[in-house]
């Protein structure tokens, strides 16, 4: 069975869309694999600040 040109056009059509849903996919996958390490830092970042903020006010105070 031989494809004509249309048929050759939509099988090349539908690969190039199946590929990119697949970049798509990863994109996003990346992407929220960014934003989860970001989080993750920002919260190790504020609990540094915090402990910081301690041991500062601890030294501020009279030693009496």
């Amino acid at each position: 069975m031989m494809m004509d040109a249309g048929d050759s056009i939509s099988a090349v059509s539908a690969l190039v869309a199946a590929a990119a849903a697949v970049v798509g996919w990863w994109q996003a996958h990346s992407a929220r694999r960014t934003v989860k390490a970001s989080e993750e830092q920002v919260n190790v970042m504020r609990d540094q600040l915090a402990l910081e903020r301690t041991l500062r006010d601890d030294s501020i105070q009279a030693p009496f």
